[in-house]
Formats: C-alpha cells, sequence, structure tokens
C-alpha cells in the first residue's frame, strides 16, 4: 500500500497510461522521468556537500585585495567647529 492506494488502483492507473499513452511513448516518459529524479537528487546532494563545506570556507583567510586603501580626508575645520558646538 503506497499513499494508501491499494494495488489494484495502481493497475488501472497503469493500465490508464498505457491505453492513453501508447506503448510507444512510455519508455520515453519513463526515461525522462528518471532523468528528472536524477537531476533533484543531484541538486540536492550538491545542496547538502555546500552546507557540510560552509564551515571550513567561513574561517579561511580572504583573499588580500589588490587594490591599495583610500586615504581619509580630514574634515575642514568649519564641519568640526560645528560639530563642536553641536556636542555642548
Amino acid at each position: 500500500m503506497v499513499l494508501f492506494i491499494s494495488t489494484g488502483e495502481i493497475v488501472f492507473l497503469l493500465f490508464a497510461v498505457l491505453m492513453l499513452f501508447g506503448v510507444d511513448r512510455l519508455p520515453e516518459f519513463a526515461r525522462t522521468a528518471g532523468k528528472a529524479i536524477r537531476s533533484v537528487k543531484n541538486a540536492a546532494n550538491d545542496i547538502k556537500s555546500e552546507i557540510a563545506n560552509a564551515p571550513l570556507r567561513m574561517w579561511t583567510p580572504a583573499r588580500p585585495s589588490r587594490k591599495s586603501p583610500r586615504k581619509l580626508k580630514t574634515p575642514s575645520s568649519a564641519a568640526c567647529s560645528g560639530y563642536k558646538q553641536l556636542l555642548s
């Protein structure tokens, strides 16, 4: 009993699919379904491996940047005096 479907119902569904699509197209559908299931399993395994390897990558140091850091500009005296007046 799969998903509350009896054996007789499964046989009837298979017979209906066979009559609807024919003998020629049935292997093609099975092949396509197999490829789809395989691709879903591969994607799930890829996600599992990414999650398993994430802590390892989190602690590895990042590659240093090749660009030189920007120099900070000193604030103007007018901006500093206005800021000092706000604080007092």
